[in-house]
Parts: structure tokens; C-alpha cells; sequence
């Protein structure tokens, strides 16, 4: 990989090494072993990463023309996505969702919607669920085939596999309530499972979710020092 090269190397994905240098982001491409694949004798790839720079403003602006097609349909899947979440919020009772504003759906309300979804500021169970499976679910499927001996993630394996990590996504979302409380050794391996994250220390859902871990601790700490 290189920060100053128009060349970018490929190189094969570690969760626990590949990162993105300074100033660019890490693109992964992952790959798992189907029952398909393997009824026809194929091995699925090796899964890859490249360290690519980021997209910048200007760029975007100075082709902007080109990619209005993309942007306008980015913004319509957001609208959907709004109006499904208000849709909801009414408890999905049609008497009460008759209309939608303009307000509620313009380019600001867009602009917040998104700003919420993806700095995690909505931590709600289904939104944890979401973030965890786009984030962490095959880092912690590699790490976990690892510490199972499993040299290759199989159709066969991959049950055992998917049900821990499964039971992972199951705790991380656990922690859209307020008043969660995990044990120690919950709270160990969950810690574990979001370090996995290649930008841990920069997404911002994994740094709210580590800090409701580190409060947990200091509460525990605290209670045991009053006793």
C-alpha cells in the first residue's frame, strides 16, 4: 500500500493488521465459501483490502454534473428510508401516518437523517444490528474460524461460525438500552469484537459503544468500592 503512489497495492485481508494509511480509507473485498461453490468444486477468493484515498470535496464538486444521477438516487433512498422511520414511530397504526411534510423530507432533514445514521447518534437495536453485520460480523468470522483450527470458512463450518457471531451481534445490540449491564467476561469479549474494526479508533458508533463499556466497568468499580 502507498500514500503517494497513483498505484495502489492489494494485499490480503488481516483483521487484525490491515488499516488504511493516513489520509485514505481501507477497501474491503470479502469473499465466503458457498454451498454452491463448493458442489461445483470452486474454492471461493482469498479476501483482499487496498489502501485508497479518500474521495475530496473537490472532486465532487468539480464532477458534479456526472454524478447527479447517483447523488439523486442516494437522496431518494434516504427519503424512503425516512418515511419508513416515521411509518414506524406511529407504530405502524395508518390512522395516525397520513401525510408526509415537505419539511420532513427536504434536503436539511436529509442531511440530519444521514448525519444520525452513520455517526451511530441513533443507537437503537436495529440500527446496532445493521452497523454490527457492515462493520464487524467478518472480521469476527475470520477471528473466529481461526480460534475454532477451521483453515478455510466452509458451507459446513460456517453454521458454528454464523451462530457465534450472531451471539456477538446479539450482545453489541444489546447496548441500544440505556440501562444494559453485562458481566465481566461479556463485556471482555465484546471489547475484543469491536477492536476488530479496522477504523476503531475514528467511527464513531464503536467509540460510543466502547465508552458505554468503560462507564459499565467504572460503575462496577465503584459499586465494589462502596461495599
Amino acid at each position: 500500500m502507498s500514500n503517494v503512489s497513483t498505484a495502489h497495492s492489494i494485499e490480503l485481508f488481516d483483521p487484525k493488521k490491515s488499516k488504511a494509511l493516513s489520509g485514505q480509507r481501507l477497501a474491503k473485498i470479502g469473499y465466503k465459501q458457498t454451498a454452491k461453490m463448493t458442489a461445483d468444486g470452486i474454492t471461493a477468493p482469498k479476501s483482499i483490502c487496498v489502501s485508497i484515498p479518500q474521495i475530496q470535496d473537490q472532486e465532487i464538486i468539480a464532477n458534479i454534473s456526472k454524478i447527479l444521477p447517483m447523488i439523486r438516487t442516494a437522496l431518494e433512498t434516504a427519503q424512503d428510508s425516512m418515511i419508513r422511520s416515521l411509518y414506524e414511530s406511529k407504530n405502524s397504526d395508518p390512522t395516525r401516518f397520513s401525510a408526509v411534510l415537505d419539511s420532513e423530507i427536504s434536503i436539511d432533514a436529509i442531511a440530519a437523517f444521514n448525519e444520525s445514521e452513520s455517526t451511530g447518534s441513533r443507537l437503537t437495536k436495529e440500527y446496532l444490528e445493521s452497523w454490527f453485520k457492515s462493520n464487524i460480523a467478518d472480521h469476527l468470522s475470520i477471528l473466529i474460524a481461526e480460534k475454532l483450527g477451521f483453515s478455510d470458512i466452509t458451507e459446513d463450518n460456517m453454521v458454528l461460525i454464523d451462530q457465534k457471531v450472531s451471539g456477538f451481534c446479539g450482545v453489541i445490540a444489546s447496548l441500544s438500552g440505556g440501562r444494559t449491564v453485562l458481566p465481566a467476561n461479556v463485556r471482555s469479549n465484546a471489547r475484543k469484537a469491536l477492536e476488530l474494526h479496522p477504523e476503531a479508533d475514528t467511527d464513531d458508533t464503536c467509540k460510543k459503544l466502547i465508552s458505554a463499556l468503560d462507564r459499565m466497568e467504572k460503575a462496577e468499580s465503584d459499586l465494589l468500592m462502596n461495599l
